[in-house]
Formats: structure tokens, sequence, C-alpha cells
């Protein structure tokens, strides 16, 4: 297989898994702060889809640019769930001040700059 395969099919591998992850992380985020509050009801299952929508699709796009831009020394369990878990609890906490759409990047964007932080220790700790 020639790099360029091999390099076509990580970044494809990478953008289902954002796609999935940021699904899940923003329509978990918003079912999650609407469950707490009690006021997940048939009436707002639409917000639950279109934040899932809506975070899949960023998870495509900004999951591979971030995972070969800022965390190429990050181990793949970190890059992948690190920034997930960072929306999700931003977004549940955005949830209660109606600002998730504000928080839960926000979250992502602070895992990021946390891991990257981390991901340059390791390589200097590597080559010590």
């Amino acid at each position: 297989m020639t790099r360029v395969i091999r390099a076509v099919l990580v970044v494809m591998g990478l953008n289902v898994a954002g796609a999935i992850l940021g699904a899940l992380a923003a329509g978990g985020a918003v079912a999650t702060s609407l469950l707490i509050r009690g006021a997940l009801d048939a009436y707002r299952y639409e917000d639950v889809v279109v934040a899932a929508r809506l975070g899949g699709l960023l998870g495509a796009v900004l999951g591979p640019a971030c995972a070969f831009v800022f965390l190429r020394r990050v181990p793949l369990w970190a890059a992948l769930g690190v920034p997930t878990l960072g929306t999700y609890v931003a977004g549940v906490l955005g949830g209660f001040t109606s600002a998730g759409f504000i928080t839960a990047p926000a979250g992502f964007v602070i895992a990021l700059v946390i891991l990257h932080g981390r991901g340059e220790s390791i390589t200097d700790q590597a080559a010590s």
C-alpha cells in the first residue's frame, strides 16, 4: 500500500470518527442538559437532532484538521476522547445558560490546548 493511499485512509477514518464523536458529544450534551432540567419531551427532541447534526458536521471537519495540526504527538485515544469529553461537559454546562453553542466549542478548544501542551511535554521526555 502506497503512502498516499495510507494517508487518505487515515484521513477518512478520522473523518468518520470525528463525525460520530461530534454528533454524540453535541447531541448528548443537549439531551443531558434537557434531561437534568426536566424539559426533554417530544417537542425538544428536534433540538437534540439539530445539535447532533451540527456536532457531526463540525467533528467531521475539525477532527482530522486538529488531529494533524495540533495533536500530532498525542496518542490516538487521547486525541479523539479528550476533545469529545471537553465538548460534552462544556455543552452540558452551557445548556443551563442557553449558551451551549458557545461553551461546547470553547470546551473543544480548551481540550485541544491542554492536549497540545501535554503532547509537547511527552516528546520532550522521550527525547531526553
